[in-house]
């Protein structure tokens, strides 16, 4: 894992594979599969976007909220808790690029486990 100034106690495994089990129960398999596709739709519509404007974050605050709680629910930790860091820096209004940052890294990450979850049979 990349480290962008987490500190030890912040470090959040990528994936709860009881949380990823419990959202398969609810949805079932192919309601998991367009959860985790409309994630990685999302997550690459930002990253592969021109940095956000930090001066009018709404949009951004709204974006953080809302894949903190989609990917919550899908079992990626890390993302969602960087997704909930991002979100409460931007109503606080904190500075936002060093959280951006590490919310890119763990963004990377959870398009990575998407694509391998999809690509099984």
């Amino acid at each position: 894992m990349v480290d962008r100034g987490h500190r030890a106690q912040d470090a959040r495994p990528l994936h709860d594979a009881n949380i990823f089990g419990e959202a398969r129960s609810v949805f079932g398999e192919e309601g998991v599969r367009a959860h985790l596709h409309a994630l990685q739709t999302e997550l690459m519509q930002l990253l592969t976007a021109p940095e956000p404007d930090f001066q009018e974050p709404q949009t951004l605050r709204d974006t953080a909220h809302r894949i903190a709680g989609r990917s919550g629910f899908l079992g990626l930790s890390a993302l969602s808790y960087e997704s909930a860091l991002l979100e409460q820096a931007i109503r606080l209004d904190r500075e936002i690029a060093p959280i951006w940052d590490r919310w890119k890294t763990e963004a990377w990450r959870g398009v990575e486990f998407i694509e391998a979850e999809r690509s099984k049979p």
